[in-house]
């Protein structure tokens, strides 16, 4: 993973706890500055959240996201566009997302949020995926999946107990 430089200074997390970070990302609109500020929760405490899955990319660092006065994080191009195009014009967005909420210096932190990433992602109320902003919409798989979402909803198809 990459390493974004940045003046946040993390507090720590208690790993016996299950303790996360999330992001409440602040409303804007697009020429808005990114900001918002990093809460920590305990994972049992089923606080709602979103998480975001996104494609790294490439490194280079183009903006900034303000945590008022605790600080600043870099970002990448690709997390960037991600967070300007999933924050909302009017209320806060809270969400998990590796690269802002794991402490990414702490060796010991990082490892230890990895490990718990399943739970992570299975906790959160929606997990948003982010592969780019430039997605052709009339590719074959868009076609399917319109076609999927106009059938039977999955709770009328049944269970099957191999899976």
């Amino acid at each position: 993973m990459e390493q974004l430089s940045n003046s946040y200074a993390y507090q720590p997390l208690n790993a016996a706890a299950k303790d996360i970070r999330v992001l409440k990302l602040y409303s804007g609109h697009d020429a808005d500055k990114i900001s918002g500020e990093l809460l920590t929760t305990c994972l049992d405490s089923k606080s709602p959240y979103d998480a975001l899955s996104y494609q790294w990319g490439s490194p280079t660092i183009t903006s900034t996201i303000y945590l008022g006065q605790d600080g600043e994080l870099q970002l990448t191009t690709f997390l960037h566009e991600a967070l300007s195009f999933i924050r909302k014009p009017d209320e806060a967005t809270f969400i998990w997302i590796d690269a802002i909420c794991i402490n990414q210096k702490d060796v010991s932190e990082r490892n230890h949020q990895v490990s718990m990433m399943k739970e992570i992602y299975s906790s959160a109320r929606t997990v948003r995926v982010w592969l780019k902003q430039e997605i052709d919409f009339s590719s074959p798989c868009f076609d399917i999946l319109a076609r999927l979402d106009k059938t039977s909803p999955p709770e009328s198809l049944g269970t099957d107990a191999t899976l």
